[in-house]
């Protein structure tokens, strides 16, 4: 990193360096490890209430933070308190339970007579306006051509007119008019 003056620098460059390097070869020897989460990897699973849930203590939104993933064993705490300290909330739940806890929730809930008649009208409701919507849009496009077209055919019947005016009686532009005009 390069100072835009260099009495404002701190720390002496060879130091620096020294220091960004060191960092550069920890991280390419252990690779680099992030607390409130399992090791942040391309491969790692996803997991569908990451984020969505949320601390009843502090607000925040759970996390995976810990649990053996081998066995499938991993848990949801919030990084608030695992992390920063900044929360009461010591539970941790496993990531198992808790989706079957809430799978079945949400089954329960969402399988009921009046639940699914409600969800199936806003579907419906929701269908209907987006087909409204896009037959105006339809209809705006269509008739913004027409009137597009109606003036391009308008412009040529004018020039059409003119060359007539100009240049004399021609049967091809005569024909040509009365084409635009038809």
């Amino acid at each position: 990193m390069t100072v835009a003056k260099e009495e404002w620098r701190i720390v002496p460059e060879a130091l620096w360096q020294a220091v960004h390097n060191h960092i550069k070869d920890i991280n390419t020897r252990i690779g680099a490890q992030r607390q409130g989460g399992l090791n942040r990897a391309t491969d790692k699973p996803g997991y569908i209430f990451s984020g969505l849930l949320i601390c009843g203590e502090c607000g925040g939104r759970l996390v995976i933070s810990g649990g053996d993933i081998s066995k499938g064993q991993e848990k949801y705490a919030c990084p608030n308190f695992r992390c920063r300290g900044i929360c009461a909330n010591k539970m941790y739940i496993r990531r198992d339970r808790l989706e079957d806890q809430l799978f079945s929730a949400l089954e329960k809930q969402l399988f009921r007579p009046k639940a699914l008649e409600s969800i199936v009208a806003r579907v419906v409701d929701a269908a209907t306006k987006r087909r409204a919507e896009m037959k105006k849009r339809a209809a705006e496009s269509e008739s913004g051509g027409h009137a597009r077209r109606l003036q391009e055919l308008e412009r040529e019947g004018d020039r059409l007119s003119s060359a007539i005016r100009d240049g004399g009686h021609s049967r091809f532009l005569l024909k040509q008019l009365q084409d635009v005009e038809r």
